[in-house]
């Protein structure tokens, strides 16, 4: 029996094959339209099915179910044996030999021991050959619908499931990017806070940060961060116009009338002062100390700096006693001459007298005070730097480097370091104001990706009231073709009067021309530019060494109007008079 027992497991094993590749063509074709039919599915109804855990599901399970199948529905036994029995043309002998294994007779021995002989002669591969499953062309075809289901089918999304979905997939990416954004925008804006000195606002900040609210939208995340930038812009905004930033413009403007003191080493130091560059001066002015304690000036040069610093301490005088600008203020105000010229430089006998005057409003009382004080903080900056350089033009006749004179140029390096800090933290603030402008600029003009604007898209899910008016309805159909509809144009002429504005525009009319020449415009002119002359030279606009030139300028002008004036009223007299001696004839 044991060659019998050979060919049998020889063919069991190869029947297995050839049924296993049978099932699983047959278990393939059921998989693949599986998936066709829940492409269709998906497609129809707006479904978003998990794909790829879907397809790692049905190939384990074709595999496990064929495998499964092909196990349980093997040839064993007597059936084997008929099957390599029919295969082979065995005449039913291996059976034969299988059923009387167990007889004792003759009769069974000598079948055993037939079949036994044939069984070795079987060649189990040539009996039972590898087929091509019937349905092989079955998984092929599946497989083609598939495919055209899959690159082919649009989504018709009868249900609307799929775009509601899709939507809400937008708006968290729109929310995931929004708070990149604004994480980013926020560091920046941090570091330039600390380079100003700007504390940040913690008041209401956590109760009103959209990061930590449930159901922010991008709109809340950009709308918070433009609150916050407005903040920080109002705070910038208003330490820029607070009396530091007063009395540094008020300091600058009086350094900008500054003049050359003429020629010799402290030139570079006077320009650098002229220009508001306080950290150039005061390297200047270490340079000017190292040669001064090195000697290296020589007495030509140690005269022209003498006479320098004095000039220079008396144009710092003179800055420091002018207060034109607050003086024409007070004056606009309703103040005479005078009293503006000695509250101008008194502020507390201004603020006596503003809490009297009952004609300006509290916020211009407010301004004329913050004028003054500033006017008085910058007038005593420039009298302690014209007190310094005049200590050092005292000690320039001594040729060694004296003790007061170290102390000088130390007390002046002290005030520029001073100056210097006081406008490196104005720069610090501009710098801030146009990162807090361009931030803002950025997050109101974001297009797309969920950028706010004035209407958004409704939510038909959400009945709850919120700020804003609603979105469009969403349709499915296309936008209605235009249609031209008829129009017919009138032409109306506008009842207009003519006034005594500037004139806009002119036009050439032809007609009888009118004698002389008008002057009332040409006098106007000049009675304008004279005014915003007058007015720049006294709020230290024009430099000094100018200002002359600009009253003879606009002196001769008047002059000329006048005189224009005085020629064409002659004129008009003598023409009057004409016409009533021809009336009178």
């Amino acid at each position: 029996m044991g060659q019998i027992q050979r060919v049998l497991a020889q063919a069991g094993r190869r029947l297995m094959l050839m049924s296993l590749i049978a099932r699983g063509t047959a278990v393939l074709t059921v998989g693949l339209a599986l998936l066709s039919l829940l492409v269709v599915v998906e497609r129809s109804l707006g479904l978003a099915f998990p794909w790829p855990v879907i397809m790692y599901g049905i190939g384990a399970g074709c595999v496990m179910t064929t495998a499964v199948w092909t196990w349980l529905k093997r040839h064993k036994g007597v059936e084997l044996a008929r099957i390599v029995d029919a295969r082979a043309d065995l005449k039913e002998s291996l059976s034969t030999a299988l059923c009387v294994a167990d007889h004792k007779d003759s009769w069974s021995q000598a079948a055993v021991q037939s079949a036994q002989e044939r069984a070795q002669r079987v060649h189990v591969r040539s009996a039972l050959p590898l087929e091509v499953p019937r349905l092989w062309p079955m998984p092929i075809a599946a497989a083609g619908v598939l495919a055209v289901l899959w690159l082919a089918m649009p989504n018709f999304d009868l249900t609307g499931m799929l775009a509601r979905k899709n939507q809400e997939t937008e708006k968290k990416q729109a929310i995931e990017q929004a708070k990149v954004e604004v994480s980013e925008k926020n560091e920046a804006l941090k570091k330039m806070m600390e380079r100003a000195g700007l504390e940040p606002d913690q008041s209401d900040e956590g109760s009103r940060d959209p990061f930590k609210l449930q159901g922010a939208t991008a709109s809340d995340i950009r709308r918070s961060a433009l609150r916050k930038l407005t903040d920080v812009k109002d705070r910038a905004e208003q330490l820029k116009r607070g009396l530091k930033g007063k009395e540094l413009k008020a300091l600058k403007d009086s350094l900008r009338q500054l003049r050359q003191p003429g020629p010799g080493p402290l030139s570079e130091f006077s320009r650098d002062l002229a220009r508001g560059n306080f950290s150039g001066a005061q390297k200047s002015l270490n340079d000017l100390a190292k040669k001064l304690s090195d000697q290296s000036l020589s007495s030509d040069e140690r005269e022209q700096l003498k006479k320098q610093l004095q000039s220079l301490k008396e144009q710092m005088k003179k800055a420091a006693e002018r207060s034109g600008a607050i003086e024409k203020a007070l004056k606009d105000a309703g103040l005479d001459q005078d009293a503006a010229q000695q509250l101008a430089r008194d502020p507390e006998a201004l603020k006596k007298a503003l809490e009297k005057m009952q004609g300006l409003s509290d916020e211009q009382k407010q301004k004329l005070m913050e004028m003054a004080q500033s006017q008085q903080m910058m007038s005593d900056q420039m009298e302690s730097l014209a007190k310094t350089l005049g200590e050092m033009a005292e000690q320039m006749d001594s040729q060694a480097m004296s003790s007061e004179m170290m102390q000088a140029i130390a007390d002046a390096g002290d005030k520029l370091s001073e100056l210097e800090m006081m406008a490196m933290e104005m720069e610090a603030l501009d710098a801030l104001l146009d990162e807090a402008l361009r931030q803002m600029s950025d997050l109101a003009g974001n297009p797309g990706s969920g950028g706010f604007s004035e209407f958004q898209e409704g939510d038909g899910r959400d009945f709850s009231m919120g700020g804003g008016g609603g979105g469009s309805g969403r349709g499915m159909g296309s936008t209605a073709p235009g249609e031209k509809s008829a129009f017919k144009t009138k032409r109306v002429k506008s009842p207009t009067k003519t006034g005594q504005g500037p004139i806009i525009g002119q036009r050439l009319t032809y007609g009888q021309q009118i004698q002389g020449v008008s002057t009332a415009t040409f006098d106007q002119s000049v009675t304008t530019a004279a005014e915003a002359a007058a007015d720049a030279i006294e709020t230290m606009r024009v430099d000094p060494e100018y200002h002359q030139a600009i009253k003879h300028y606009f002196g001769r002008l008047k002059q000329q109007a006048k005189k224009k004036t005085g020629e064409s009223k002659t004129d008009s007299n003598k023409k009057t008079k004409s016409e009533a001696d021809s009336k009178d004839d």
